[in-house]
């Protein structure tokens, strides 16, 4: 074992100049984040965590939707609801949401410590790098049985909330040791189709605030809590690949994370988008069959032939198909009472989904998707390598705030109230101020 720990290396890697035009993404991610929260107050998921949190005691930081709590419990909260809409940016390789976590302990943490706007950003930068390193090191073994968003999302947490107290390297480490630790999130919760994953992101977040908070008093932590004989890769991670902690990079990994534009499962959009792609040259009553081919994780967790709840729908590239060919792909669509639509329940019917060739990793194939469509007259095919919001075929500023806006107005933010927000959010990159904001959070 090397003397400089894997951690110790990634806090080194933080010093690293950030750009103004990082700082401008990173707010766009926060404004991405936030809206999906809020749009989630609605959901069953929502309304019962709300309900957890209103019985809470008071504390200074916003709990979306619930006025102020203590940072911990908002830190929880807010990492939860933004996770329920499937609509949470994405990291592909490292397979994780950053935002849901990142974001929610920063903000909690930023709020408490009256920290400026820029302060914030910088953090959630510092807090994607980590947190994505991580979930790119952790391996496809650890992905089988551990949800990456809430492993990883301890190590992300406490770097933001780390950067945002001020903490020195020695105790950056220490933040990340004591987060490492509570490292948790197993994926039976999908097998069963339960309300957990709200839980996993909330704990994720909360424990990474607690981590750099208890480091911050002189908490000491385990410094080789990765890659020591009884650490996560250890524990988890028998295909772990520690060089991905300190792989040399150009730029920040928060410009590698995903934009998601349809409230699905990430594994569904290459399928999804492959299939908008020849939705005008065939004729919906012609269709006989629709032949899905895609990466074996897609398959794994969206493959969902006859979904009875939201989050099967949410999680079944057949009903992911069948509404891109005839609806317009609202979060409305994959919502239980929908189910049943006619039209999309005979289109379901006719998907056939199977493992194609190729890369049956998520983290090497891009996941991509092929759609074949059979009609009366012939069959037409369309493949999507890279899905809509990747780095690789980026939604624009005005798509994500086009977003942002769809899902205010559906919680039912005024249209001058949610652009008051959405003008707060992203003044944050040109040194605007926190207190904007939080004060407009409903």
């Amino acid at each position: 074992m090397s003397a400089t720990s894997l951690t110790e290396q990634l806090v080194q890697d933080l010093a690293k100049p950030i750009t103004p035009s990082v700082e401008e993404l990173a707010a766009l991610h926060v404004l991405d984040w936030l809206a999906t929260a809020i749009g989630a107050l609605g959901t069953e998921e929502g309304q019962l965590l709300s309900q957890y949190v209103n019985n809470r005691p008071t504390g200074c930081c916003h709990a979306i939707g619930c006025g102020r709590r203590d940072s911990a419990i908002a830190a929880f909260s807010n990492a939860g609801l933004s996770i329920i809409l499937e609509l949470d940016d994405l990291h592909l390789g490292a397979r994780l949401h950053p935002a849901d976590v990142v974001v929610a302990a920063a903000l909690a943490c930023a709020e408490r410590e009256n920290s400026s706007g820029n302060d914030l950003l910088q953090a959630v930068i510092r807090g994607y790098e980590v947190m994505i390193r991580v979930g790119e090191s952790v391996g496809d073994a650890h992905y089988r049985f551990w949800h990456n968003t809430s492993t990883c999302g301890p190590f992300g947490a406490a770097a933001a909330v780390a950067g945002l107290l001020g903490l020195d390297d020695e105790a950056t480490v220490n933040a990340l040791g004591n987060a490492g630790t509570q490292s948790s999130g197993l994926w039976q919760c999908r097998l069963e189709r339960t309300m957990s994953k709200p839980i996993h992101a909330g704990r994720a977040a909360e424990a990474g605030l607690l981590a750099a908070d208890l480091a911050a008093l002189g908490v000491t932590g385990p410094r080789f809590i990765l890659e020591g004989e009884l650490g996560l890769f250890a524990a988890t991670s028998p295909d772990a690949d520690p060089v991905a902690i300190s792989r040399p990079a150009e730029g920040w990994k928060l410009e590698e994370t995903a934009f998601k534009p349809w409230a699905t499962c990430g594994h569904a959009n290459a399928a999804i988008d492959a299939t908008l792609s020849l939705r005008e040259s065939v004729s919906v009553d012609a269709i006989q069959k629709i032949h899905v081919r895609t990466y074996e994780q897609a398959v794994v967790f969206a493959d969902c032939p006859d979904p009875r709840t939201t989050y099967d729908a949410k999680f079944s590239i057949q009903h992911a198909v069948a509404v891109a060919l005839v609806g317009d792909l609202s979060p409305k669509e994959f919502e239980a009472e929908y189910l049943d639509h006619p039209q999309v329940r005979q289109l379901r019917e006719k998907v056939q989904l199977e493992v194609g060739d190729g890369p049956n990793s998520s983290k090497d194939s891009a996941w991509g998707a092929h759609v074949s469509v059979m009609t009366d007259g012939g069959t037409e095919e369309a493949i999507c390598d890279n899905p809509k919001g990747s780095p690789a075929n980026p939604m624009s500023a005005d798509e994500v705030v086009a977003k942002a806006n769809a899902l205010l107005a559906e919680a039912g933010l005024e249209p001058r109230e949610a652009d008051a927000l959405v003008e707060a959010v992203l003044d944050l990159a040109s040194g605007g101020d926190l207190g904007q904001v939080v004060s407009r959070i409903p």
